[in-house]
């Protein structure tokens, strides 16, 4: 499981930026779990103040892509659901 606090947890899921991938584990939308260990890390860290190698920050940057890509297209899959079916949403 990701190192999150409850609401941090909450959040996300509201946010559709966790899922669980197909062996159930937590995960971020489009990542595995190694790069959701890291991407959750480097988050942390950054928010702790602390400084990111520029390997780090590169490879944050490459995985933020590859997550938002996919995390927005789950919110647009959800939105077409709403708009094609309405009474079922």
């Amino acid at each position: 499981m990701i190192d999150l606090e409850e609401d941090e947890r909450n959040y996300l899921l509201e946010m559709r930026a966790l899922t669980t991938n197909a062996n159930g584990e937590e995960v971020f939308a489009g990542l595995t779990v190694d790069e959701s260990v890291f991407y959750a890390s480097y988050i942390k860290r950054a928010r702790a103040g602390d400084i990111a190698t520029p390997v780090e920050t590169d490879r944050y940057i490459l995985l933020n892509h590859k997550h938002e890509t996919v995390r927005r297209g789950i919110i647009s899959d959800e939105a077409r659901l709403r708009i094609d079916n309405p009474l079922r949403h």
